[in-house]
């Protein structure tokens, strides 16, 4: 019996001194690894825990947002030797390898584009709700396809030349005032530049593959320079200062033209659009023209291809009721004519 209580007594000795060890090599790690933080020289890793990306409230439905949404990476920052000190990227192995083609830096607090090492092969890259005011230290990354910028501070479209395989640029809440440097995009198929300050719209006659083109919320006031848009087949330019719009009619494909929220005050100012034969869904909801009794009527009459105005299906009986009034408007005015002649003729001496 005393030799089975001895037993039992070195088990426990042996059980609380196992525990003390793993104790104090917790805290080993936990003051290495704080002190290796604290040292500035050193360079220091951390992890990345991405939140699946989300392209809502921006009309960019296109297949490769469904192909190429965001995923986690675990990434590495390292200093760089150079001497505008640049943070150096880089991955693991192991992730490298689950996520091969695609790179995730969101909400990173970023002020400027890391040099990524190693990673010429990348296919998606997403810069999303950082601090970034130029773009830079991307143009090694020749197949790049989807580039994702969103929520920024950058002032100049730059840095893109050499990235001719690019089909997607997401630039969206940025502080761009002019469209330029994209002359070598031409493969682009969706631009988004909503939420900037552009006042113009130029330099993107030559995207013939472009499909998809978001301006809305910038100080437009006039819309021109669209032609050689052969591809286009949605423009959104909700909540601008739009008071005309010129060369919608030239473009070929084009069939949701998104208009809410801006300055047009007659439908002279939008004539242009009666001779789209593509136009199917076309918004003027919140512009001074869609107060007018005859708003529906007259764009109804005007555009009979319509299928949906203001995000509502034409019905049969709205499109029957507009070509009555018509009808109407056209005799009233002809009958007004016809009362000035007379009166001129009464008047002729």
């Amino acid at each position: 019996s005393t030799s089975l209580f001895q037993d039992k007594f070195l088990k426990k000795i042996i059980f609380l001194l196992f525990f003390s060890i793993l104790q104090v090599n917790n805290c080993l790690q936990l003051v290495i690894q704080t002190s290796s933080i604290a040292d500035k020289n050193k360079p220091f890793e951390f992890r990345i825990n991405k939140e699946q990306s989300s392209f809502h409230n921006r009309l960019l439905q296109h297949d490769l947002e469904k192909n190429y949404s965001g995923r986690q990476d675990n990434t590495s920052f390292g200093s760089s030797s150079s001497i505008t000190s640049f943070p150096v990227l880089q991955r693991t192995a192991e992730e490298k390898i689950l996520n091969s083609d695609r790179l995730t830096l969101e909400r990173q607090k970023l002020t400027v584009c890391p040099i990524i090492d190693g990673e010429d092969h990348l296919r998606l890259l997403n810069f999303q709700h950082n601090f970034i005011t130029r773009i830079q230290n991307i143009s090694n990354l020749q197949h790049l396809v989807f580039l994702d910028l969103y929520d920024n501070q950058i002032e100049e479209i730059s840095g893109l030349s050499t990235l001719r395989s690019l089909r997607v640029l997401l630039l969206g809440k940025n502080r761009l005032k002019k469209i330029s440097n994209l002359e070598n995009l031409k493969n682009l198929d969706v631009l988004d530049l909503h939420g900037n300050q552009i006042t113009k719209i130029e330099n993107v006659n030559h995207l013939g593959e472009l499909r998809v083109l978001n301006l809305a919320r910038n100080l437009l006031t006039i819309v021109e320079n669209i032609n050689g848009l052969d591809s286009l087949t949605e423009l959104n330019l909700r909540h601008n200062q739009v008071c005309a719009i010129k060369d919608v009619d030239t473009l070929p494909c084009l069939q949701r033209l998104f208009l809410s929220f801006n300055n047009i005050s007659s439908f002279e100012d939008i004539l242009c659009l009666a001779d789209s034969s593509s136009l199917s869904d076309i918004t003027l909801d919140g512009n001074p023209i869609a107060q007018e009794t005859w708003y529906k009527h007259t764009v109804l009459h005007h555009m009979m291809q319509l299928r949906q105005l203001d995000m509502k299906r034409i019905t049969e009986e709205e499109r029957r009721m507009a070509s009555v009034a018509a009808r109407k408007e056209e005799e009233r005015k002809r009958e007004s004519h016809k009362q000035t002649l007379l009166k001129l003729k009464q008047c002729t001496p």
